[in-house]
């Protein structure tokens, strides 16, 4: 019996061995070419397509300065409260008529209480400012987006300065170890021409930074 186990835990090493040889010489064959990678950047002025707002107008965002916490006293119903908010939005000049309810939408945000989503979109910088302007107890801009889009000879143009920016990057390294870059061998682009981000008082510059990674053969 024990001349068995030895034999068996002999052939299992062997076995062991023989793949990892061979998973060795795998991996030598596919890593013999080297490289270096890089990401190359081109700079672009961002084109604004449209801006969206969403808008929640809910009984669980009135305060109730005495008791610190939401309470229903202060609105009868959401529709008395949607009424007020439209109300002070058409002082500023604004057209209530392109707020559009998502109900679906609301259901999915996580407030408990009763209440509305509603939606806005437009191309127009000024109109959007008007509606992130005015406030009222009960409401609350709870999503602010900008689509901006690429047209394709300007993706084209940028994708080309992007890769000349990689090159330039890649060449620096290269040289800084006394060796020297060939021929591109991938070229990683996720771009999209038309892209949707969130808006933040700190991402709010006109510029934007289109991005690849490239590959290089190393020489």
């Amino acid at each position: 019996m024990t001349n068995k186990n030895n034999k068996y835990k002999h052939m299992k090493k062997l076995i062991l061995s023989i793949a990892f040889i061979a998973i060795t010489t795998m991996t030598f064959a596919q890593g013999n070419k080297s490289y270096i990678e890089v990401t190359g950047v081109a700079e672009f002025e961002k084109s604004v397509e449209k801006y969206i707002a969403k808008v929640i107008v809910s009984k669980e965002l009135i305060y109730d300065s005495h008791t610190g916490s939401s309470t229903d006293t202060l609105a009868t119903t959401i529709n008395t409260l949607t009424e007020k908010y439209f109300k002070k939005l058409t002082t500023t000049n604004f057209d209530t008529k392109k707020l559009k309810e998502d109900k679906f939408g609301y259901l999915t945000t996580g407030f408990r209480k009763e209440g509305k989503l509603l939606v806005f979109e437009t191309a127009s910088e000024k109109e959007y400012m008007k509606l992130l302007s005015v406030n009222l107890d009960g409401t609350q801009i709870y999503n602010r987006y900008a689509v901006y889009k690429l047209t394709t000879n300007t993706a084209t143009e940028l994708a080309k300065k992007a890769i000349e920016n990689a090159k330039q990057k890649a060449q620096v390294v290269a040289k800084s170890t006394n060796r020297k870059i060939g021929e591109i061998i991938t070229i990683s682009d996720n771009n999209q021409n038309k892209s949707k981000e969130v808006l933040y008082y700190d991402n709010l510059g006109d510029t934007g930074l289109y991005q690849v990674i490239v590959r290089f053969e190393l020489l």
